[in-house]
């Protein structure tokens, strides 16, 4: 069960990372975004505890961490623009995550709004 959870909503969404056809649901969006801040926020923490202890290990944890960080984006702007076209909106709109303040709320937009399925996209 957890190996099926693992596949169909992180790793899916990872090596999807550069396919902007096609729908995601909101479950998707959502479990994408925490499985993100699991695995950052665990390796995050590993590197902390381990940083005065062994600091050559957390230096390359970091160095992952920051690797991770920027598939991590550009999964997420690619998984953005599929859950605009489940919304039945164009692709474009995904720069309103990069604007302050907006990009809280343009969260919160594509959590709770319906999807259409339109499969236009």
């Amino acid at each position: 069960m957890i190996k099926n959870y693992i596949n169909n909503y992180f790793l899916r969404v990872l090596f999807s990372s550069f396919d902007i056809n096609g729908c995601e649901n909101r479950l998707t969006f959502f479990l994408f975004y925490v499985n993100c801040s699991i695995v950052g926020g665990t390796i995050y923490t590993i590197a902390e505890k381990l940083h005065y202890m062994y600091p050559s290990i957390s230096t390359i944890l970091m160095l992952l961490r920051y690797i991770l960080i920027v598939i991590f984006i550009i999964s997420t702007f690619s998984l953005i623009i599929r859950r605009l076209h489940d919304m039945n909106f164009s692709g474009f709109w995904v720069i309103l995550n990069y604007v302050p303040i907006i990009n809280v709320i343009f969260f919160f937009v594509l959590l709770l709004y319906p999807g259409e399925r339109y499969k236009g996209y």
